[in-house]
């Protein structure tokens, strides 16, 4: 048997590990085949301070299969071993917490892979593979694949989550509680019957007297912080009125809800060395879970309180923390429907939200428990087998001593209250959010803000706009703290869109600095109203709106940043590749959805709020300012069908219309603002007006953006906008009729989740009637766009260079282009022609 000196031996790992163990665990992972161990090598597998409950190690072991040296095989494998130790196995009820993750591992997880196989999605469940193990009450062992061969390590216990990271353990969270949703829901009787061999290890009557010391002794770091961080605070005073032993009654009664509609399996121990991650690429990331010694039956909130205090900081939560509860529960949804269920039965939208009211102190208890765990220093002698001198079981209080936290570990450790009563910015999902970063200053704050005005972009407010002043600034502050008076510090701005990417106004990004002291303006406030009493505001995929001006000459409107969150523009010379039309197409069909049961519900309201909306494109009064650009748009037109498809039907066609003919018919279809098929349309559906970002596995989400030429119209002009603008021919003749079929789908599904019914209002065939008549106008657009499109960046447009003059002059001169000089240009050009020709829209 060949060892390397700085391995341990088999005993040192535990007593009863082995090498019939390692056989049987080669044996396994070879189907039972026959096999002979070779050699083995085991070292230490995890930081000092991220366990204290068992020991890990990390090791190889080799052998043959039917005695047969070319049949080499490897297991490699993480152990988790009680200590060894007597004391600190009675002093840290080892076995309790041994004995429920070996029932977790063999009574649980077993049947959801089975479930999971059936319903081919195996790759929800992102947790180690179980080996072997034994509930030994003094030699207990567990073995697992050692995921780092993948890639995988362990998270940082001093250090908090970053987004990528956040978002990686959320899916990975919210995908294994969605597989309890959906295994309770088709199989009740079997669920309830293996998850009785879950016990609760941690809270409870029963382990108070166990508990308490250790309790007692975090009570003073906790207190010490508030009152050295937040003197005199809201956050100080509430903590320091509960008695002694409350918030560990409450978390008990918590989690003592194992009968509850919503209890299904949670992991119990959501700190940051429970999750492993790995790069995938891109600034994305994977994360599995591990250990489940407190595995419980309860609440997915109980997780998810856990994971958000425990692994964020302050600063973070004010900046994500909506954005972190709408992407799990979009990802627990999307799971849930995987396999079978409806989530909007068994945990919509309201109902978790009701429970993160109700439960999510859980987390702020449990965190305030874990982090100065988090933040302890430990010296490299520190092992669990010598934190207790004796056989005999200890105070657990008196196991750990804790030293004195430093001004940051005391801050973190105090924010986790005052975030329960410090007010965070609310905003729709997938909108957010502004960057709202915690200084040592307890109330300062960081805000992102995207600008988009009539001027250019410079550092000196006046030539952001005459009317950008620090009032307006202060204003956004105090709007974006719900009413708090604020008083500006500091501010930058940059600008905010590439050039040719916007035509009709200035775009910068700013940063506001500000310190607390103790469109979008009629309709979008009672869209927000209609879908929070829906509990479906994560429909609504806007930039969240935060203040304006007009007065016809230093116009602005000041939306909030979404860049930090990964989002930027679709790109406007290059078309949507599938993955970016499906989540576009979804945004669209949502943001269309929300106008289709508002105005069925409550039509009257409708009609008021719509009639703010004016048309400030098509119609008489703005034929002559449009009618010389518009000739100039068709005249590139003829010269791409000429060049491209001569004497072809489309081009004999699109040349027989009159002048102005196609204007005058997108006017006509655009007028009729009572038709029963009308919707807020957003009017410009070239790919700059999204903003799109990864989230990992090959997907993405989109958010709209840009409402200048917003309408009530046909939901048809916004999407044959998009397909004729941000398409190409080859992807049309594969994907046209799935489009249709994937938006008007995410359209029923999202009216229906409002409280009407899609079959009444817009069923299929209404749509494709719809379609026939309304599609033009996406054709009368792309003439516009695509030579937009084509240009190269160093050929856009100065908006303020252009013209020289105080006077109007035509536009024509100011949106200057010529016949495309490419085949390739052309031909995108007027294939959309052809198509709208071939199709009986034109």
């Amino acid at each position: 048997m060949s060892l390397n000196e700085k391995c341990v031996t088999l005993n040192e790992v535990n007593n009863k590990f082995t090498e019939d163990v390692l056989i049987n665990i080669l044996s396994k992972i070879c189907n039972g085949k026959e096999v002979q161990l070779t050699d083995w090598s085991f070292n230490e597998g995890s930081a000092k301070g991220d366990n204290y409950l068992s020991n890990v190690y990390k090791g190889k072991v080799n052998g043959i299969i039917d005695g047969d040296p070319k049949q080499h095989v490897q297991a490699n494998i993480i152990v988790k071993s009680m200590p060894k130790n007597p004391g600190t196995r009675k002093t840290l009820r080892c076995a309790d917490f041994f004995s429920n993750e070996i029932a977790f591992y063999t009574q649980i997880i077993s049947k959801f892979e089975n479930f999971l196989t059936e319903k081919g999605h195996s790759d929800l469940l992102c947790i180690p593979r179980h080996i072997i193990s034994s509930t030994d009450s003094e030699n207990g062992f567990l073995v697992l694949e050692d995921a780092s061969c993948l890639g995988f390590c362990s998270m940082s216990r001093q250090n908090c989550l970053d987004w990528a990271e956040c978002l990686a353990v959320l899916k990975t969270l919210s995908k294994f509680h969605a597989i309890s949703f959906a295994y309770k829901d088709q199989r009740k009787e079997e669920f309830v019957e293996m998850t009785n061999s879950l016990k609760e290890t941690f809270f409870g009557h029963k382990h108070w007297d166990w508990y308490k010391g250790f309790h007692k002794k975090v009570q003073v770091l906790i207190k010490y912080a508030l009152t050295t961080e937040y003197p005199n605070s809201k956050a100080e005073k509430q903590y320091n009125s509960y008695k002694f032993g409350a918030l560990f009654n409450k978390c008990t009664e918590l989690c003592d809800r194992r009968d509850s509609p919503t209890s299904i399996v949670i992991e119990g121990d959501c700190w940051a060395p429970n999750f492993l991650i790995r790069d995938v690429g891109k600034n994305q990331k994977q994360a599995l879970m591990l250990d489940f010694q407190l595995a419980r039956c309860a609440s997915p909130v109980i997780d998810l309180s856990f994971l958000i205090y425990a692994c964020t900081l302050k600063s973070f939560r004010d900046r994500y923390f909506d954005e972190m509860l709408k992407m799990y529960h979009s990802e627990l949804n999307n799971a849930i429907r995987l396999l079978g269920s409806d989530p909007e039965k068994l945990y919509p939208w309201d109902l978790f939200m009701k429970e993160v009211k109700e439960q999510f102190v859980f987390g702020v208890f449990a965190s305030l428990e874990a982090i100065p765990l988090c933040l302890i220093d430990i010296s490299d002698s520190f092992t669990i087998d010598t934190a207790v001198k004796s056989d005999e079981a200890i105070d657990v209080g008196d196991a750990i001593s804790f030293s004195d936290l430093t001004t940051n570990g005391r801050q973190r450790l105090a924010d986790v209250l005052c975030f329960t009563f410090y007010t965070y910015i609310s905003t729709m999902v997938l909108t957010n959010w502004f960057s709202t970063h915690k200084t040592t200053y307890p109330d300062t704050r960081l805000k992102e803000i995207a600008i988009m005005s009539q001027t250019k972009n410079r550092i000196n407010l006046s030539d952001v706009s005459d009317k950008f002043t620090e009032e307006v600034l202060a204003d956004i502050l105090c709007k974006t703290s719900n009413g708090k008076k604020v008083q500006l510090t500091d501010w930058n701005f940059g600008e905010g869109f590439a050039k040719g990417d916007s035509y009709l106004s200035t775009v910068n990004k700013g940063i506001l600095y500000g310190v607390i002291d103790g469109q979008q303006v009629q309709i979008v406030p009672k869209i927000e109203k209609f879908l929070a009493e829906k509990g479906q505001s994560n429909l609504l995929r806007i930039p969240r709106y935060l203040a304006s001006h007009r007065d016809g000459e230093n116009d602005f409107i000041v939306l909030e940043d979404v860049s930090p969150l990964g989002f930027g523009p679709a790109s406007r010379q290059s078309c949507l590749d599938w993955t970016e039309c499906t989540v576009i197409l979804e945004a669209l069909a949502k943001f269309h959805a929300i106008s289709f049961a508002y105005r069925d519900q409550r039509k009257e309201e409708f009609v008021e709020l719509t009639s703010h909306l004016k048309e400030t494109y098509f119609g008489d009064h703005n034929w002559n300012w449009y009618q010389e650009f518009h000739k100039k748009l068709v005249d590139i037109a003829k010269h791409a069908l000429m060049m491209e498809y001569p004497n072809s039907k489309a081009e004999k066609q699109f040349n027989s219309y009159k002048f102005g003919t196609l204007y005058d018919k997108c006017s006509e279809l655009i007028c009729n603002e009572d038709a029963p098929t009308f919707v807020i349309a957003a009017g410009d559906c070239w790919a700059p007006n999204f903003l799109v970002r990864n989230i990992g596995q090959n997907k993405k989400e989109a958010l709209l953006l840009d409402f200048q030429l917003a309408r009530c119209a046909s939901p048809v002009t916004d999407l044959s906008f998009l397909i004729y603008s941000c398409t190409q021919k080859p992807f049309r003749d594969q994907y046209y009729d799935d489009i249709l079929k994937v938006y008007h789908s995410e359209l029923s599904s999202a009216i229906k989740s409002l409280g009407s019914e899609p079959e009444k209002i817009y069923p299929w065939d209404l749509f494709m009637k719809d379609l026939k008549k309304n599609f033009i106008l996406g054709l009368v657009f792309a003439l516009e766009s695509i030579p937009f499109c084509l240009l190269d960046p160093s050929q856009s447009f100065d908006l303020d260079a252009i013209i020289k003059g105080n006077e109007a002059v035509n536009i024509v001169e100011v949106w200057t282009l010529s016949n495309i000089k490419t085949s390739s240009g052309r031909q995108r050009l007027a294939d959309v022609i052809v198509h709208a020709v071939e199709n009986g829209y034109l």
